[in-house]
């Protein structure tokens, strides 16, 4: 296969003061890799195989594909994939080290300002650093290429423009990070409850007991239970309890008194009603349809 030309773009602004407070120095895109011909050898990427930089600004990297590994003076290295944020903050030596047997794209822009020294905008950024998932967004690659075009223009406001694309580029990247965050802790708290419905089957659950152990207010964990699995923790539980009393009915010849005195039911008419919602059928017929 033949190399392609190296697509790899850096732009160098001119320090021009912003209305909100936020001035964007740089902004890049490096592209990498062995179908790639050449590379990019920018200042602000001259740490990828050197030996590290001390920024002088605020350098944000998102990567859309490769992987590799940013590190500081302190503390052990912190991958990065596609879909990942790199953020580090003005004064700190870093070193970037990205894979060279795969394709890499990268995107970055260099910015600074009071504004940000005193959290007057971007107030969320620190969530970003050093590494954070917000996922791959095409809107976010979009601002990305509208900040090359901004730049590589001849008009006069373009760095101002540059302050604001870029507040809007770090407000994207912290909600897609939030949102990742959101559906990883969203998932993690609807496995365990699930983990627990399945080990407590001949139990009583409550759901607002456990809610409770889970340390979720209970409105919020039958909202997420929800929509997760598209059935409330109760009905799923019940599905449960009756996807295991249909094991026993069909290997066994327990009571139905019994059975409904095991799964923690009233008596075997309320478990007959509860099984006959679930499977459509009295708990009688759907043994016999077994034979």
């Amino acid at each position: 296969m033949c190399a392609e030309r190296n697509p790899s773009v850096h732009l160098l602004l001119k320090p021009v003061a912003e209305r909100l407070g936020v001035v964007c120095t740089a902004v890049g895109r490096r592209v990498s890799g062995p179908d790639v011909a050449g590379g990019a050898h920018d200042p602000t990427w001259t740490a990828l195989s050197g030996s590290g930089h001390v920024a002088s600004e605020w350098i944000l990297a998102y990567t859309v594909r490769g992987h590799g590994t940013l590190e500081f003076r302190q503390g052990p290295a912190h991958e990065f994939e596609a879909g990942s944020v790199t953020l580090v903050s003005p004064g700190t030596w870093y070193r970037y080290s990205v894979d060279t047997d795969v394709n890499a794209t990268i995107y970055y822009v260099g910015f600074d300002g009071d504004s940000l020294t005193e959290r007057k905008v971007c107030t969320a950024i620190d969530e970003l650093a050093p590494v954070a998932a917000a996922g791959l967004h095409t809107d976010v690659i979009d601002l990305f290429e509208l900040m090359l075009r901004i730049a590589s223009s001849d008009d006069s406001g373009a760095a101002r423009e540059l302050g604001a694309t870029t507040v809007l580029l770090v407000a994207k990247l912290v909600n897609g990070y939030r949102d990742r965050l959101r559906s990883r802790t969203a998932a993690s708290v609807v496995d365990r409850a699930c983990a627990i419905m399945v080990a407590h089957l001949t139990d009583h659950l409550r759901v607002d007991s456990l809610a409770q152990e889970l340390h979720v207010p209970a409105s919020s964990f039958r909202r997420l239970f929800q929509s997760e699995t598209g059935l409330s923790p109760y009905r799923y539980y019940l599905t449960r309890k009756i996807e295991s009393l249909q094991r026993e009915l069909r290997s066994g010849d327990l009571p139905l008194r019994t059975l409904a005195e095991k799964y923690g039911f009233v008596d075997q008419y309320h478990l007959s009603r509860v099984f006959r919602s679930v499977t459509g059928v009295r708990p009688s017929v759907w043994k016999q349809n077994q034979v």
